[in-house]
């Protein structure tokens, strides 16, 4: 049947099936170009994200960094630190001495390095507001310290005072 075609002929049809050639590699060029765009696009979503995640890990371990050298400076000075000495003072400066019932040390614990100095302490005739600057001063005193037990009791002579009976640890540095 080509045969029978002129030169003519031969050539637009050679001419069609090149260009049919190049239309179709040209959609399978450009599918797969568009593939591929669409797979980096994702790429660049996840890795943005990635990069989201590691910034506030950066950022979370920075801070836990700091915390951490914070927490050495306070044990640096524990060495002078008496907690007995600290509680008695807490309890004059918001409620006088007159409420501390008693403060008795318990014995040391030793954790690894570290050494753990507990007090077992009873403020009675306190205010709430009193019994809450009491445990701010604690929270925030010049070494690491915890509440361990509390204990908190209406009066029977007065309802809107309280008795608090508490149990504080101190770390400190063993030596």
């Amino acid at each position: 049947m080509i045969d029978k075609l002129n030169e003519r002929e031969r050539l637009f049809l050679l001419g069609g099936a090149v260009a049919l050639v190049v239309i179709l590699a040209g959609f399978g060029g450009f599918e797969a170009y568009r593939s591929t765009l669409v797979r980096l696009d994702k790429t660049i979503v996840t890795r943005t994200r990635q990069l989201a995640d590691f910034e506030n890990l950066r950022r979370d371990a920075l801070l836990l960094r700091q915390q951490i050298q914070e927490a050495e400076g306070k044990l640096a000075q524990s060495a002078t630190f008496s907690l007995p000495t600290f509680i008695e003072g807490q309890a004059g400066q918001v409620a006088g001495r007159t409420s501390l019932a008693y403060a008795r040390p318990q014995p040391p614990a030793g954790r690894g390095d570290l050494l753990e100095e507990s007090l077992e302490a009873k403020l009675e005739r306190l205010t709430l507001e009193q019994v809450l600057r009491l445990l701010w001063a604690i929270e925030t005193g010049p070494v690491p310290m915890q509440v361990r037990d509390l204990e908190l009791r209406r009066r029977f002579d007065d309802p809107a005072q309280l008795d608090l009976t508490l149990t504080v640890s101190a770390m400190r540095r063993a030596k």
